[in-house]
């Protein structure tokens, strides 16, 4: 039974939207450990899922969040869904686990997957140096950021983006 005293669709959770799981394990390829989605996904590589709402528009689900209501019942809500397996396709529920933003850093420091800022990262072109002197000469107006670009190996929207303080914002 629902909050409101509704009688409950089996697999469905009690909100006050119907989740879309006829659709969601259409998408799961099961297999022996992970549950592979094969929907779409976003940008960050996790599976997700769209369907109509009732009053116009979409709603969107992130596949492992879906997972994780319709198999336990109940929404996460601002807790992370983290995955056990390190998989952000997988859905399987057993590999998920809730935790908030300082439990899911730790599991991503746990596991060697945190990549740090700056000159830090391995794969970083420019020291703290650099980005001073890239910052500095075009302050000045003394160098195009076409220029600072050529002289220090890297590229044009790169040298916008150190300038404008959108990345190596630590420096």
């Amino acid at each position: 039974m629902s909050r409101r005293g509704r009688q409950l669709k089996v697999g469905l959770l009690a909100t006050d939207i119907d989740l879309p799981v006829e659709s969601f394990w259409s998408r799961v390829e099961k297999g022996a450990s992970c549950w592979l989605w094969s929907g779409p996904f976003d940008w960050d590589g996790y599976g997700l899922l769209s369907s109509p709402r009732s009053a116009g528009g979409r709603t969107s689900w992130r596949a492992h969040r879906l997972s994780w209501r319709i198999a336990y019942g109940s929404d996460p809500g601002k807790m992370y869904v983290c995955h056990r397996c390190d998989t952000p396709a997988c859905v399987n529920p057993e590999h998920l686990f809730l935790g908030d933003a300082k439990a899911n850093f730790h599991d991503c420091l746990n596991k060697g997957r945190y990549s740090p800022k700056g000159s830090g990262n391995a794969a970083a072109k420019l020291t703290v140096q650099d980005v001073r002197d890239i910052r500095a000469n075009h302050a000045l107006c003394r160098v195009s950021q076409e220029e600072l670009a050529i002289r220090f190996g890297v590229v044009q929207p790169l040298v916008s983006k150190i300038v404008r303080r959108k990345i190596w914002t630590h420096i």
